[in-house]
C-alpha cells in the first residue's frame, strides 16, 4: 500500500516539476525539459535550494527557512515570496538570491531567474554549490558546452 501512495506522489511530482498541470504546459516553454544538445545531463533537473551559511543573520535567514519549506513542497510562488523576502532584507545573501532564481525557473520566469542567479554568482564567490551550480552557469551562458542560457529566454 505505502509502495503504491509513493509511486503516485513521485508520478504527481514528476508531471507537475515537468511544466505540466491538469495536462496543460506553462505559458513560456522551458528549453530545459529537453535533454541538452552537448550530451550533457539537464542542468536544470536537479537544482535543489541552499540553506543558510552560518554568517547570515538569524532573522534573515527564517525567510529562507520558510522558503524552503515551501520549494519541498512545490510551492514555487510562495517559496519565491520568502527567498524575496529574504534577499530584501539582506541584498548580498547569495544563496537566497540562488534560491529565488530556482523557484523563478521553476515557475518560466527565466529573464528574472537569470538575474538572481547573477546576485548569486557575484555575492556568492565563497560558496563552491553556487559556483559549479550547472543551472546556473546555463542560465548565464556559461554552460560548458557552450550554449547560451539552455534554461531560459531572454
Amino acid at each position: 500500500m505505502y509502495k503504491m501512495i509513493l509511486k503516485v506522489l513521485l508520478a504527481v511530482s514528476l508531471i507537475v516539476s515537468w511544466g505540466f498541470i491538469d495536462g496543460v504546459q506553462a505559458k513560456e516553454k522551458n528549453p530545459c525539459a529537453a535533454k541538452n544538445p552537448c550530451g550533457m545531463k539537464n542542468p536544470c533537473a536537479t537544482a535543489g535550494v541552499l540553506v543558510c551559511p552560518v554568517d547570515v543573520r538569524q532573522e534573515v535567514c527564517h525567510f529562507n527557512v520558510d522558503g524552503i519549506s515551501h520549494f519541498k513542497e512545490g510551492h514555487w510562488d510562495v517559496a519565491a515570496k520568502h527567498f524575496s523576502d529574504a534577499v530584501k532584507a539582506d541584498p548580498n545573501f547569495a544563496e537566497a538570491h540562488y534560491n529565488l532564481a530556482i523557484c523563478l525557473d521553476k515557475q518560466g520566469k527565466h529573464a528574472e531567474a537569470t538575474e538572481h542567479f547573477k546576485m548569486a554568482l557575484k555575492h556568492g564567490a565563497k560558496n563552491e554549490m553556487i559556483q559549479k551550480s550547472e543551472i546556473l552557469k546555463a542560465h548565464l551562458g556559461k554552460h560548458p558546452c557552450g550554449m547560451k542560457n539552455p534554461c531560459g529566454k531572454k
